[in-house]
């Protein structure tokens, strides 16, 4: 009995050492795949936090950048307000100063006739002292023409007229 005690015990031992082995192999590749998830999960956490702080940054970045877009919009839109505004004042500029050439010009074809009108009188003048000088040349010359000729002429002959009378009609 004792031989098959001891053979059951080195069997047992046998397939306890078996066990035993294959246990450690198990708890080797546990322990491996311990150490794997370990070095994982380090590398992950590591990723994690990298990814975390260049989110933030991206984030940070693009919170300044979209400030610094809308600092420049806000300048590009009081800008375009002020040109527009400049825009107006120049149209309404314009407007005025095209009103007042307007006027201008009404002004100075008023001036313009006005002028003419009174060149055209003085003209006028100057036309009728020139026919009235003219006329007293002429009369003037005429005059003289009588003076120094025409008197003779103009005087009645009375020769023939003596002793013939008044002649009666014949009925």
């Amino acid at each position: 009995m004792q031989y098959l005690e001891r053979q059951i015990e080195g069997e047992y031992a046998m397939h306890n050492r078996k066990f035993k082995k294959m246990e450690q192999g198990l708890l080797k590749v546990i322990d491996e795949t311990e150490a794997q998830l370990k070095t994982e999960q380090q590398v992950n956490e590591a990723v994690k936090n990298h990814l975390e702080v260049r989110t933030r940054e991206i984030n940070d970045q693009r919170k300044e950048r979209d400030a610094l877009k809308d600092q420049k919009v806000a300048t590009l839109d009081e800008e375009r307000e002020q040109i527009m505004s400049d825009k107006q004042a120049a149209k309404d500029e314009c407007e005025r100063i095209m009103h007042l050439i307007a006027e201008d010009n009404e002004e100075r074809k008023r001036l313009e006739e006005e002028d003419k009108k009174q060149e055209d009188e003085e003209k006028a003048k100057v036309a009728e002292k020139i026919a009235m000088d003219d006329a007293a040349r002429y009369i003037q010359g005429r005059w003289e023409w009588f003076q120094v000729e025409g008197r003779f002429l103009a005087k009645k002959s009375k020769k023939g007229r003596k002793g013939k009378g008044k002649r009666k009609k014949k009925s």
